[in-house]
């Protein structure tokens, strides 16, 4: 999703995987200053950052607003969302168990036919360029 090609999207998607890892890299980076001050401090300075003005904007990690979830309510998870989540892993581990079981050179990639229905179905068409990816599938 960060390129274009195999397994990436379009600039839109691009745009919005790179905003995610600079959230997660930021947030990373705060939790590990106290354990690694130096190391956190010059990574941090590296990241983009929004200018919200001399007065908001920190100038230092250690001078940062510690990560806080947005309202302190506990972290609001989707059951349908993680099921099919852990059906994408599930097929993408078949695949590779397969590929394994066949001894299919690492490098190469391989057809596969993937039969679904339902939400499932959907959820695998919405992640078919990560499947081809991460499963080292044929794209046609």
């Amino acid at each position: 999703r960060l390129y274009e090609g195999a397994g990436g999207g379009g600039e839109v998607e691009a745009k919005a995987a790179r905003r995610v890892l600079v959230y997660i890299l930021d947030t990373s980076l705060r939790l590990l200053h106290p354990y690694m001050p130096y190391v956190t401090e010059q990574l941090w300075h590296h990241l983009p950052r929004p200018d919200k003005g001399e007065e908001s904007a920190a100038h230092s990690l250690m001078l940062a607003d510690w990560p806080q979830m947005d309202d302190g309510s506990p972290l609001v998870t989707s059951a349908d969302d993680i099921s099919a989540f852990e059906s994408f892993q599930t097929l993408t581990r078949s695949i590779r168990n397969a590929r394994a079981e066949y001894n299919v050179e690492p490098g190469k990639k391989i057809s596969a036919t993937v039969v679904a229905k339902g939400p499932i179905k959907d959820a695998i068409a919405d992640e078919v360029k990560s499947l081809v990816a991460l499963a080292k599938l044929d794209p046609e």
